[in-house]
Order: structure tokens, then C-alpha cells, then sequence
């Protein structure tokens, strides 16, 4: 969906709803899913939280396994979560729980969850931290779970000659073999998911020989930060190389600091937009999560630091994030501001107007352009809007759609609903109503144009 366009030979529904009823809601794979399929408005900012731990998370767990609290906490976000990565290491565990709890009714205003698998790295930070990687995978794929997971369990990790599989039973035998005291599954398998590590070159392998379904399922995110992030490296020179290795092989940088997404977006003196594509393969999106552990860091970020994004909630806005980096996400107290309510058209409506398909069309804020192929009415559209903001001369020239038409327009009539829930409304065959003197109409029509 391209930003701030509109489609007038598309449907849409009635005026004033938000686009998120727009959903699929069909049972996959014994699930009950909400995916957004297409919202009519088009691109449209909501919060999203990627990066976000559950209780059972398999490190550092602060949740005492209070599901209620946390859910509630998420339910509570303000502003409100719209779309979720639910986080864990090395698995999918607590995304399959949080999944099932929200078929059974919680997380009604999430409306696009997706896993989020945090792994670390061999290579260690100035600090002494493993680099934390993150695989954020598409929901979309009825299989996806168990796809997830036998792809996981080709990444290996060797301790005392022998090598472990990345997953649950394998990560089990690790912890034991490491502290043959672990009696306890659930602790053993929290000891051997602290242990493992992922080689670079072994994952760079696994995305060749699985690019088939990892190329449409899944993005690279990698923290940009000194402590755990590719940002700790930069004290040693001998780590330059794998550094750029690592973030050129990522689509996404977790960070959010002002200064690194304008490094990312080559916006900086440090590096032009032509040395990050050449370096690091394409400009890359900053985006930032909670990252909580516990029930009272849950959609808290540091210094109110939310991350935003503009489009459909679904996994492929995360591809548009990619593509459009600078264009798609921010990093802040709230969404970016758009144009005042009062100048803003939120919906148009022809009443009266048999010839036209489509009588109710909603507007995108950011409307930049309106598209169609030939003969669709994006002529039409555009007079239409101009009539009913009262922005339309009515010396309009022979070749304008409304003269041309007169004589067949009848009684229709256009109304046009503005976002601060203001109307407007002029008879397309009368010309004395389309224009006037009034300062506001003027501020429009130069919204218009």
C-alpha cells in the first residue's frame, strides 16, 4: 500500500470507524489469528512494542509467573500497544502461551502479534556480553511454529565435545551436562539457554540454506547498544570488520537513541547516506521495545522512548519499515503530528449520486496522491473534494468534470466529514455553492492542492 494514497474504485466501510475492524479472524492451524489484511484509510501511525519478554521468559524472569498481571498490564498500555513481538531466548515458548491466551479473549485491542527469538552471539561487547541478535518472524504461515522451531534446532552450540541443538530438550541436556545438579526441566533449561551461544558464520549458513522460507518469514534485528549491542565493539579495532559484518547482514537496528537512527539513516557527519549503502548494504530503521522483564517495565520504555510505525498491522509493514526507513518509524512520547483536525478531510460521501459505485470513501490523513487506472474517477474524486470543502471556483474551465457532467448530475450531492467532525456539503449541479470567501475554506483548498 503506498503512503497517503487512495484508491476511489476500492469499497470501503462506513465513515468514522478506525480501519482496525478490518481483520482476519479465520481459525489457522487451531488458532484463531488477528492479522490486518487491508485497512481502507491507508497507512495509518500505531504503537508497536517488538521487543517485549513474558513470564517464563527463559532469562531473568521477574514476572513470578503472574500471566494476569501481565496481560492486564498490556491491555493497559498507554499508549495503547497495537502490535506486540513477544520475546524469548533461543524459543517460542511464551509467544505459543501469550497466542493461546488472546484466542481465548485477552489482548482484544492487540491486533498483530508476532514471535520475536533473542539469541546472543560468541562475539562479546567491551562489557562482557554476548551480542544480542533477534529473529522477528511472520505470523502469517499456518506452520509457522513448527517451522520455527526445526529451524532453530539447526543452529548448534559444543560444550565438552559434544554438540547441543537449539531446542528445548537439547538446551536441557546442555544445562545438566554443564551442572549435573539441575534436577529441576525448567531449571535445567534455563541454564543451557544462558550457555548457548550462536557462531555468526553458522547462522549466516542457516539463512542460505533455509532462504526459501526465512527470505518471506523473517527480519534480522540486532541491539545497537554498548552493553549488549554491535555499539560495545567499537573500543576494538580487531572487531571492526565482524562489527559491519553483523549490522550489514541486520535489517533493523534495535536502538533509540536521536543519534543512532541518524547515523542509520546516513543523516549524520559521521557517515553520508552513499557510505552506510555501501558498508552496511542498505540504510537500516531504528526500532525499540520495552524489553521488560517484569510486570511493571511492561510497554514502559526508557524516557517514554515508544516506538511508532506507520502502516497496516501486519508482518509486511515490517518489510516496509525496511524499505522505507526513514519514512515508516519514529522513536518518541507520541505519534508524529499530521495536519490540523480542521484542515484534515476524514471522509467523503455522495448522496444522491446513482452513477457512482462507491458513495462513502474514508481519507488518509497524509492524502499526497489518488490513484487509479484510466477512466476510474480520480478526476471526479478530486472535484468532488474541492466542491464539498467549498474550494472549488466556479469559473471552472469547459474541460472540468462537474460542467462537463452538469446535465446528468441531478440532485447529487457531496458531503464531506472533516476530523475535527465538521461537515461541509454542496449540490454538484449548482456552481454558487462550491466556492466562498471564508479563511478556513482557503486553508483547506491549500490542503487540497
Amino acid at each position: 500500500m503506498c503512503r497517503g494514497r487512495v484508491r476511489p474504485d476500492r469499497q470501503s466501510p462506513s465513515p468514522r470507524k478506525t480501519g482496525l475492524e478490518n481483520v482476519c479472524n479465520e481459525p489457522i492451524n487451531g488458532h484463531r489469528i488477528n492479522v490486518m489484511i487491508w485497512n481502507p484509510r491507508g497507512s495509518r501511525w500505531h504503537r508497536w512494542d517488538p521487543h517485549l519478554h513474558a513470564p517464563g521468559t527463559l532469562l531473568a524472569d521477574q514476572f513470578a509467573g503472574d500471566w494476569d498481571a501481565y496481560l492486564t498490564a498490556v491491555e493497559n498500555s498507554a499508549p495503547v500497544i497495537r502490535a506486540l513481538g513477544v520475546t524469548d531466548y533461543f524459543c517460542i515458548q511464551t509467544y505459543k502461551e501469550v497466542r493461546k491466551l488472546k484466542d481465548a479473549g485477552r489482548l482484544p485491542n492487540v491486533f498483530f502479534l508476532f514471535p520475536n527469538v533473542e539469541m546472543r552471539l560468541e562475539i562479546k561487547t567491551a562489557k562482557n556480553h554476548g551480542i544480542n541478535l533477534h529473529l522477528l518472524f511472520s505470523p502469517d504461515d499456518p506452520h509457522h511454529e513448527s517451522t520455527i522451531e526445526r529451524i532453530l534446532g539447526r543452529l548448534h552450540f559444543r560444550f565438552q565435545e559434544q554438540d547441543y541443538a537449539c531446542n528445548r530438550q537439547e538446551l536441557i541436556a546442555l544445562g545438566r551436562g554443564y551442572d549435573p545438579k539441575q534436577t529441576d526441566e525448567d531449571g535445567a533449561h534455563r541454564t543451557g539457554a544462558n550457555l548457548f551461544k550462536v557462531s555468526f558464520p553458522e547462522l549466516q549458513k542457516l539463512f542460505r540454506e533455509e532462504q526459501k522460507w526465512l527470505s518471506k518469514n523473517c527480519l534480522v534485528a540486532v541491539a545497537g547498544s554498548l552493553n549488549d549491542g554491535t555499539a560495545g565493539l567499537q573500543e576494538d579495532a580487531s572487531f571492526a570488520a565482524l562489527r559491519q559484518e553483523v549490522e550489514r547482514f541486520a535489517d533493523i537496528i534495535f536502538a533509540s537513541t536521536p543519534s543512532q537512527r541518524e547515523f542509520w539513516l546516513g543523516k549524520s557527519p559521521k557517515a553520508s547516506r552513499e557510505i552506510i549503502e555501501e558498508k552496511y548494504r542498505a540504510l537500516k530503521p531504528c526500532m525499540h521495545g520495552s524489553d521488560a522483564h517484569s510486570v511493571e517495565k511492561v510497554g514502559v520504555p526508557a524516557e517514554g522512548r515508544f516506538c511508532w510505525v506507520k502502516g497496516d498491522l501486519a508482518f509486511e509493514t515490517l518489510r516496509q519499515v525496511v524499505l522505507e526507513p526513514d519514512d515508516r518509524v519514529r522513536i518518541g512520547s507520541r505519534a508524529p503530528f499530521g495536519p490540523s483536525p480542521g484542515v484534515t478531510m476524514h471522509s467523503v460521501k455522495l448522496n444522491d449520486a446513482p452513477f457512482v459505485l462507491t458513495p462513502e470513501l474514508q481519507l488518509n490523513p497524509g492524502l499526497i496522491a489518488i490513484i487509479g487506472s484510466r477512466g476510474s474517477g480520480k478526476t471526479a474524486l478530486m472535484e468532488f473534494l474541492a466542491a464539498g470543502a467549498t474550494a472549488l471556483t466556479s469559473t471552472a474551465l469547459d474541460s472540468s468534470f462537474l460542467q462537463r457532467a452538469a446535465d446528468l448530475l441531478g440532485d447529487a450531492a457531496v458531503e464531506i466529514t472533516w476530523a475535527d467532525n465538521e461537515t461541509n456539503s454542496a449540490t454538484l449541479h449548482d456552481p454558487s455553492g462550491w466556492s466562498t470567501n471564508d479563511v478556513e475554506a482557503a486553508m483547506r483548498l491549500v490542503q487540497i492542492r
